[in-house]
């Protein structure tokens, strides 16, 4: 497994962050209200916001005790609709409402159409935005995950771009890993990894020591220690894709999950690209990885220290049921310990640096999924999905901040058939030692198709307007919902 994984890292090392892969599984009641959504299907959210009167130890009280008056009653509506049928195919429509109780103070809408975003409402006066659009990732597949619709808006709004560098090439890795639930693609993806893995079993081997030792319980421990250096890394990682794209078998498979544009990178021209990058790696710099195997084969404990361009190293221990993670230089800027299981928890110490600021303390971590069920009691059958994730975090000795918790909990209900509506609620609540706490509340469900509106007003493209013209739109915006959610007060 680890030769396989090391493989696929090195194979895969000039390639691009993932996008979100489409999903067709029902084992989840999220997944059962992306398909609904994907097939005509309303999503409805809410979400809702509450803070204690006490303000938290880090905020201005001011600030704190204004937020706290204005959110009783407040909430954040929307409707998300998607059409795939006849003219209006690929169209979608996210309706989005600011409610006090049941009187709406304010309405946006975004609109989908073609190759095209619209965006209006009373906090634009006349004004409709628009910008470019991209469907392929809507109409490619019927089916996507709630996911793959924020990537879709997040990659349409120019976001992606900023967070992952321009994305001027198609993502290469969407069709590997939408292959991840084939367990027939997997059987076959693991079969022609075989001898790539052998080539890189052999490497390692070539690096690798092995000797001797006696534990402290006084049986005998193998202790193989692997070096390399990081231009030896790369040289490896040019020679496996050489291997890769000599392969023409796996290519074809893995072409299965591609899109034409995709699979370009699969052509054995692209080596030419990734070859030299590789090549101009240099550094004697050592990966190194130490293990320690029990008489009986079982590993005792892993050391890992991987060095990073920047001068950065990331380190990883693991021994006796303990896991430990660095990054940073000289001093650690993150460190971080953890042991325990799903069953009974974890638990460890952290440290955090940013800028000057340096935040140290312990941590207890308890999280629980329960698998999807279903309740033939009553009337109905009922399918239902609960969970929870708490967190518990402890200050060290002279720290400035105070202990706190967050604890989520998710509660999911569903019809036994997939096209019956479904609700999934999910409620936070993080609250400081002393008392001060904030507690929200997210609601979704589907509902029945409703029908979408048509923009009405002066189209105004967002591309064109200049950045103090976009500051501008934005503060107004602002001004106008925050007229509508602050308090009056008497002249």
């Amino acid at each position: 497994m680890m030769r396989r994984i090391v493989s696929v890292l090195l194979c895969l090392l000039m390639l691009e962050l993932p996008a979100c892969a489409e999903d067709v599984s029902i084992s989840s009641i999220a997944a059962i209200m992306a398909r609904q959504t994907s097939a005509n299907s309303t999503l409805r959210m809410q979400l809702t916001a509450e803070l204690s009167e006490q303000p938290a130890s880090f905020a201005d009280e001011l600030q704190w005790q204004t937020l706290a008056a204005i959110l009783p009653g407040l909430s954040l509506e929307s409707a998300y609709v998607l059409s795939r049928a006849g003219e209006t195919l690929g169209n979608s429509q996210l309706s989005l409402y600011l409610k006090r109780e049941k009187d709406k103070l304010s309405t946006m809408h975004v609109n989908g159409r073609g190759n095209q975003w619209q965006v209006w409402g009373d906090a634009l006066d006349d004004m409709v935005l628009t910008a470019p659009r991209d469907t392929e990732i809507l109409l490619r597949n019927k089916y996507l995950t709630l996911s793959s619709w924020a990537g879709v808006l997040l990659r349409d709004a120019g976001l992606i771009g900023d967070l992952l560098g321009d994305q001027t090439w198609p993502n290469p890795l969407r069709g590997a890993l939408e292959g991840v639930s084939d367990a027939e693609w997997q059987e076959k993806l693991t079969t022609m990894l075989r001898p790539h893995e052998t080539a890189l079993s052999a490497w390692l081997q070539a690096h690798t020591t092995l000797k001797l030792i006696r534990g402290t319980d006084g049986s005998m421990e193998t202790v193989a220690e692997t070096n390399a250096s990081m231009s030896e890394c790369a040289q490896e990682a040019a020679a496996m894709l050489r291997g890769v794209y000599a392969d023409e078998a796996l290519l074809d498979l893995l072409r299965e999950r591609l899109t034409e544009e995709e699979a370009l990178y699969l052509e054995p021209g692209m080596i030419r690209l990734f070859e030299p990058v590789l090549l101009s790696i240099s550094g004697e710099e050592k990966l190194t990885v130490l293990r320690r195997y029990g008489s009986n084969g079982e590993l005792r404990a892993m050391d890992l220290s991987l060095p990073l361009a920047d001068g950065h190293a990331l380190k990883v221990s693991q021994a006796d049921g303990k896991l430990e993670l660095s990054y940073g230089k000289e001093e650690p800027e993150f460190h971080l310990t953890a042991e325990g299981s799903a069953e009974s928890g974890w638990q460890g110490e952290f440290l955090i640096t940013y800028g000057e600021k340096t935040r140290m303390g312990s941590y207890q971590l308890f999280a629980s999924l329960e698998p999807q069920t279903l309740d033939r009691s009553g009337e109905t059958p009922i399918r239902r999905q609960n969970g929870t994730f708490t967190l518990l975090i402890e200050p060290a000795e002279g720290q400035s901040f105070m202990a706190q918790s967050l604890i989520l909990t998710l509660t999911a209900r569903a019809g036994e058939g997939t096209t019956q509506p479904a609700r999934w609620y999910l409620e936070a609540v993080w609250q400081e030692k002393g008392g001060a706490y904030v507690r929200t509340s997210l609601k979704l469900r589907t509902d029945s198709l409703i029908a979408q509106t048509e923009a009405q007003g002066r189209s105004v493209s967002l591309a064109e307007l200049s950045e103090q013209e976009r500051e501008a739109l934005v503060q107004r915006m602002l001004a106008h919902l925050t007229g509508l959610i602050l308090p009056r007060t008497e002249d």
